[in-house]
């Protein structure tokens, strides 16, 4: 999700009251015991009318409940014509509607409130308000506010205060309201003189018990029942540790599970959710979407919400293909989320492009289909569909030449350029043994009989998100065993261009072909170049062209080096892009246009050329290689395994299966 500029956020200890807290876990990049945080919010479940406010306070705190400092906080409104947000976390409603907001504190794991807003058609006159709740033994200032048909028109000066039980809670004639006992019904007076007329008003009030409630998880994510193409799945759908604990802020009792409580999912249709005596919540993932768990402590009524995200799951070939073809088939899928929940291995099959790329200048090239595609689709109810790779190469199976030009009048798999703009996130499990489509577009030259391949690539255009997954033992389809078997690559009167040594050349290789405006983070990238394919002009592991895109995190390892390979990109914009913490080996460079003078966006990277091992990266980071800059890099350990790093010559750091997940 995206980030807002970060800030620090001072604390307000007058709404430090009852808070919901979710663990995190600190960046590190040995591997001692880890440290575990936990990130407060004092309310998830926030109601509004139009132009009233509330203060939301964070706080971090140690696994022993001691507050320590949050260095960054920052916010992130989903639905922001709803609801705004201040650095300082004050809310402010303007439009009715329903949002969440999300909060990123340092590392941590992201929580998220949710905030309801309702017309304000109704209010005339003097309104009380306060920023959060009425809390047995602290204290909450009262503010008004004047409205006139429904719109805040200012907030009244010299207001007068009074409370109805002075047993119960204490009213200052200023508006400071001391709860006294647990209880409901209480009666605040405010009256006040504005604009030359005298208003007065009465709310009715609560005061709650003054405990911490504690949720063991806030943010809750899981992968649908079914795959991509319809399949069972089972794997990482159930949630079911899910504890609420309170803990009484003025005596500082110890920490209780809370064993009364009573639960309901806001969406059934996408979870279920089930308590048992013991106080435990289970949430069982249904299909894909975003809603909420509301979890109702009987005692004291109050309502935790915990956000519940249910991804797309994505376990097979199948489903990889499926994604491949939205372009063509159905684009609203390159818009989703999605999660794997396995391992997936090609065994040395091709890998189809997900929203496949060509550069749309034709000052000097035509930008054609790639006549590969012949062989690989058959005609299908809904578009095409990839032919079954037992199939493939047997007689009937690809399109005839009359579907295939049909097909390339089109303009092929990606006929309007689509981008991926959803989420893909590995969950820490591996793509491997696949080979990257050679061809899916050419660029026949205008001067001559020569063709060149476009982007060869995993996701052509990506500007969404990319997360916690592995590219393991990729390589570059060798066209030479289907030319030889008679099959065409490119037009009959044009040859595929090769260099002077013999290589198949092509505009650029990566996993990701083009780069705009994307967050790629938590990936290991690992290309071989074993057959006789090269680059003429982008041939970087992780990414050929990068405009305004976020990389962080990253590993990529060039196998078979070649002088021309970059670990991260070949194109990055000196003003627009930024490639942060990242590790490369056996490449010639980090980044295409980084220089000595010029870091270009790039900070707190290491990279070794060829010949150096995992082992020296993680002994040395700059003693014999090249440091990028002088800042460690460092990685979040519930994401990667260390452990071997710095322990034998192969030990990279892997990512964990199962990261993302619940």
């Amino acid at each position: 999700m995206r980030k807002l500029t970060t800030y620090l956020l001072v604390m307000v200890l007058a709404f430090t009251c009852v808070f919901t807290l979710s663990a995190c876990k600190e960046d590190v990049q040995t591997t001692p015991e880890k440290e575990i945080y936990s990130v407060a919010l004092n309310e998830y479940d926030i109601n509004l009318n139009v132009g009233q406010t509330f203060d939301l306070d964070v706080k971090k705190y140690d696994k022993h409940g001691k507050e320590q400092t949050a260095e960054n906080i920052s916010f992130f409104v989903e639905a922001s014509e709803v609801a705004s947000i201040s650095k300082s976390g004050k809310i402010t409603a303007t439009q009715a509607g329903t949002t969440y907001i999300n909060v990123q504190v340092d590392d941590c794991e992201e929580v998220a409130c949710y905030v309801t807003v309702k017309s304000s058609s109704v209010l005339n006159g003097l309104v009380i308000n306060f920023t959060g709740k009425v809390y047995k033994g602290l204290s909450m200032q009262a503010y008004a506010m004047i409205y006139e048909d429904g719109k805040m028109v200012g907030y009244a000066d010299n207001v007068t205060y009074s409370g109805s039980d002075e047993t119960k809670a204490t009213v200052t004639e200023s508006g400071y309201v001391t709860g006294l006992e647990v209880c409901d019904g209480l009666k605040i007076t405010a009256s006040c003189t504005y604009g030359g007329k005298e208003y007065t008003t009465e709310k009715e009030l609560s005061v709650y018990a003054p405990y911490y409630y504690v949720i063991s998880n806030s943010l809750i994510r899981l992968a649908s029942n079914t795959t991509l193409t319809g399949a069972t799945n089972s794997a990482y759908t159930v949630k079911d540790d899910i504890t609420v604990s309170k803990i009484n802020v003025l005596d500082s009792e110890d920490r209780e599970i809370v064993q009364q409580v009573t639960a309901k999912v806001i969406n059934e249709q996408i979870a279920q959710i089930e308590t048992d005596e013991q106080g435990k919540v289970k949430i069982i993932a249904k299909q894909s979407g975003v809603t909420s768990a509301k979890i109702d402590v009987s005692e004291t009524n109050m309502s935790i919400v915990a956000k519940i995200e249910v991804y797309n799951t994505i376990s097979s070939i199948a489903d990889m293909d499926k994604l491949a073809f939205a372009s063509l088939n159905n684009p609203s899928l390159l818009s989703g989320s999605y999660v794997l929940v396995s391992d997936i291995d090609y065994q040395n099959q091709v890998i189809y492009p997900i929203a496949s790329y060509k550069l749309n200048d034709t000052s000097t090239a035509n930008r054609v289909v790639g006549n590969q595609w012949q062989y690989h689709l058959n005609k299908a109810e809904d578009g095409y569909a990839p032919v079954a790779r037992e199939d493939f190469g047997k007689t009937g199976q690809g399109l005839s030449d009359e579907d295939f030009i049909a097909f390339a009048n089109k303009k092929g798999i990606n006929p309007n350029q689509l981008s991926f703009s959803g989420v893909f996130d590995g969950n820490g499990h591996s793509i491997k043994n696949a080979q990257i489509f050679f061809g899916s577009y050419l660029m026949e030259e205008k001067s001559n009989n020569l063709s060149n391949p476009e982007y060869a690539s995993i996701f052509g255009y990506l500007t969404g998100t990319l997360k916690n997954v592995s590219f393991e033992d990729i390589s570059i389809q060798d066209p030479t065993s289907m030319i030889s078997q008679g099959k065409k690559f490119c037009a009959d009167n044009k040859t595929l261009r090769k260099s002077t040594d013999g290589y198949f050349q092509f505009r650029g290789t990566a996993i990701v072909g083009r780069a705009i405006g994307a967050d790629i983070n938590n990936v290991y990238a690992n290309i071989n170049y074993n057959h006789k394919v090269s680059s003429s002009w982008f041939k970087g592991v992780l990414v050929s062209e990068t405009g305004n895109a976020k990389i962080s995190n990253c590993v990529t390892y060039s196998g078979g080096f070649n002088e021309n390979d970059y670990g991260i990109d070949t194109a990055l914009s000196a003003t627009t892009s930024i490639v942060k913490n990242s590790l490369s080996l056996n490449v010639k460079r980090l980044s295409k246009n980084y220089t000595s003078t010029n870091s270009n966006g790039v900070e707190g990277n290491y990279y070794a050329l060829h010949g150096k091992t995992w082992k020296d990266l993680a002994q040395t980071l700059g003693n014999g290689l090249t440091a990028e800059q002088s800042a460690k890099a460092t990685f979040n350990t519930a994401i990667w395994d260390l452990s071997l790093f710095n322990a034998t010559d192969g030990g990279r750091p892997t990512l964990i299966k199962g990261c993302s997940l619940a």
